[in-house]
């Protein structure tokens, strides 16, 4: 909050190992220092957790809205599996969501298990590294098979000092810095994910913003795309992405940029857009996706 100048923030206690350590109030502490420091519209805590199955399906980050609710290891039968844990967390009537943790390195996620309700949000970029391409963990295999994540980045240091240089920054488009609203942004995937630096970016098809569901009423209907970008560098490139593909890069460009394409090409099934930006001095962004379904 003072140093590094965050805005919301959570620390992702592994909780494998809780019960076994000689602390029996372990997570009440959690609760209390997450509601403790929250201030609206000036710092933003949630009360979260890892759950940390590592060898076999990958580790997720479980965000609470609420100030009060329990945690759920890896290790216990009754959430050792995605599946367990995600209905373990429909059954308390909460509002919760899961973030798939470092999708591609150390604990690597399996995307066969597949909940767009609990888990709207991939973690696209961490001080692991890269995660977005390449391979059967990486983000593009998971949208290829029909996942609706969107993109946040964040640091996974293990030094309880959130927010370090290339360490990954999650941003969200929000009403206020309130508790709400950003749960809300992050669980409508109106969010994303920078390698550290404090890049601003909007992108937009036909007026809807990243992160949006479209019916779509027309397989011809042309799609108008909409970048508009401030970077801590000059930006060296921004890529347009469809399914997978890049359909267009726009090259040595300002620190400001604002940015128009049109895509004629007609739609054939389910088609989903997103942007990467890369800067000049390495750093990178990344916005949501947007899908649309044509009839």
């Amino acid at each position: 909050r003072d140093v590094r100048r965050l805005d919301f923030a959570a620390l992702t206690n592994h909780v494998e190992g809780a019960k076994r350590y000689d602390v029996p109030d372990f997570w009440g502490i959690v609760e209390r220092k997450a509601e403790e420091y929250y201030q609206p519209g000036t710092f933003v805590t949630f009360l979260a957790f890892e759950w940390g199955s590592w060898e076999l399906f990958g580790d997720k980050c479980v965000y609470y809205l609420t100030s009060k609710a329990p945690y759920f290891p890896a290790n216990e039968e009754e959430t050792d599996t995605p599946t367990k844990l995600w209905r373990k967390l429909r059954e308390l009537g909460l509002e919760v969501i899961t973030v798939a943790h470092h999708p591609k390195y150390g604990g690597k996620t399996d995307w066969s298990y597949i909940d767009n309700e609990l888990q709207p949000l991939v973690e696209i970029y961490s001080l692991w590294g890269d995660s977005e391409k390449h391979g059967e963990h990486s983000v593009q295999a998971a949208l290829a098979m029909g996942h609706k994540l969107g993109f946040i980045a964040s640091s996974d240091t293990h030094d309880g000092q959130p927010g370090n240089p290339r360490s990954g920054l999650a941003a969200v488009i929000a009403e206020d810095l309130t508790r709400e609203s950003i749960f809300y942004a992050l669980k409508d995937r109106r969010c994303y994910a920078t390698t550290g630096a404090r890049i601003l970016l909007n992108f937009e098809v036909n007026g809807y913003i990243m992160g949006r569901e479209v019916k779509w009423g027309s397989k011809g209907k042309a799609r108008e795309i909409y970048i508009r970008a401030a970077g801590t560098a000059p930006i060296e490139e921004i890529h347009i992405i469809r399914n997978n593909v890049e359909i267009k890069v726009f090259e040595n460009l300002d620190r400001t940029v604002e940015l128009t394409y049109r895509d004629e090409k007609p739609i054939h099934g389910a088609t989903y857009y997103y942007i990467r930006l890369v800067q000049e001095d390495g750093e990178k962004a990344w916005s949501s996706p947007i899908w649309i379904d044509a009839k």
